[in-house]
């Protein structure tokens, strides 16, 4: 998925967090601190094999949205995107989250509804954004119909999040930590700040591009 170079920077990060080396606290880290702390980790989603994949789904050039490197801290609770949402940064969405660690029953797996109940579900609570309990979800799709994603580290889940309803379920016995890399097309519906890079720290990473990977890199944050 990512080529030898990139793989051996996913593996070098799972044997730190395996070996407690690598600590975060619990949230994410975004793109701009990801690439200012380590670039080499932002640039695993600009991989020659991950792109052209992302472009054959989407039907289109793409855009990188960067880069969101994640622990779940494993409190039970229901919060953010711990609850039932459909991503909405365009009309189709191809995201990609490593695992960088093991995901097992109780920590945290990703957890999605198949798209033709999602899109049921769409219509019965007129979603357009935000995000939904368990109780509303049930009124709909039966939590036979829940389907957690379990895996070990290096495992991907490959997934549009923008056709499907979908969440971290919250852990509870043990932390998870994995990185998202999403993609959407050159003019998409909208490009959060999250996912962008600075001025200053776009303009760098330009340097170190191809001219095709420089043209999947959006526009920068113009605030920084």
């Amino acid at each position: 998925l990512f080529g030898p170079e990139h793989s051996q920077v996913l593996s070098a990060l799972r044997a730190s967090i395996a070996d407690g080396s690598t600590r975060l606290a619990s949230g994410a880290l975004q793109s701009e601190a990801i690439f200012r702390t380590r670039p080499e980790l932002y640039k695993v989603g600009l991989a020659a094999p991950v792109l052209t994949l992302a472009k054959r789904y989407l039907g289109l050039d793409c855009y990188y949205l960067g880069a969101s490197f994640k622990r779940e801290a494993a409190d039970g609770r229901a919060c953010g995107t711990r609850q039932w949402h459909m991503d909405m940064e365009d009309e189709k969405l191809f995201r990609v989250i490593v695992y960088l660690a093991p995901v097992r029953e109780d920590g945290g797996p990703f957890e999605y509804i198949a798209k033709p109940s999602s899109q049921e579900a769409k219509v019965y609570f007129r979603y357009r954004l935000g995000f939904l309990s368990d109780d509303c979800m049930r009124k709909l799709a039966s939590e036979d119909q829940w389907r957690p994603v379990y895996g070990e580290a290096g495992d991907a889940v490959l997934f549009d999040g923008a056709a499907v309803f979908h969440r971290t379920q919250p852990p509870t016995r043990a932390d998870r930590y994995s990185i998202t890399l999403t993609y959407a097309s050159r003019h998409p519906l909208e490009l959060q700040f999250s996912s962008r890079l600075s001025r200053r720290s776009r303009r760098r990473l330009l340097g170190q591009l191809t001219p095709e990977q420089q043209a999947c890199v959006p526009p920068p944050v113009l605030l920084w």
